[in-house]
C-alpha cells in the first residue's frame, strides 16, 4: 500500500496514508534509506548499511549488516530488479553489494 519511510538521527518512522503508525528507534544516525519490496536498507553515520524487513508497517530488524564503507553513508539505491544494493559515502566513494 501507500507506505513512506522516513530516517531521522534517532529513529525510521513508517507513515502510512500520511499518518504515523510505527516507529523504530536507531543507535545510529541514519542518513539515508532505500526500500525494494519488503527489504529496506537504512545508511548511518556509523559506516554501516542496516537491513530491515518491513512487515506490513512495522520494521524489523534483520540483524543483517553491509561493512565495507569507510564513511558515513550519503545515498542508497537498489537495481531495478532489486537484486542489488550501491550505497555511496560522504568521502566519494561507492560500494555495491548483490
Amino acid at each position: 500500500g501507500d507506505v513512506t519511510l522516513v530516517a531521522s538521527d534517532d529513529s525510521i518512522v513508517v507513515y502510512s496514508k500520511g499518518s504515523k503508525v510505527s516507529s523504530l528507534p536507531v543507535k545510529y544516525g541514519a542518513t539515508s534509506i532505500a526500500a525494494n519490496g519488503s527489504t529496506v536498507a537504512v545508511g548511518g553515520n556509523d559506516k554501516l548499511v542496516h537491513i530491515y524487513t518491513l512487515s506490513g508497517t512495522e520494521l524489523k530488524e534483520t540483524g543483517t549488516e553491509l561493512r565495507r564503507a569507510t564513511a558515513a553513508i550519503s545515498a542508497i539505491a537498489f537495481s531495478p530488479s532489486g537484486s542489488k544494493v550501491a550505497f555511496g559515502s560522504s568521502n566519494g566513494k561507492i560500494y555495491a553489494y548483490e
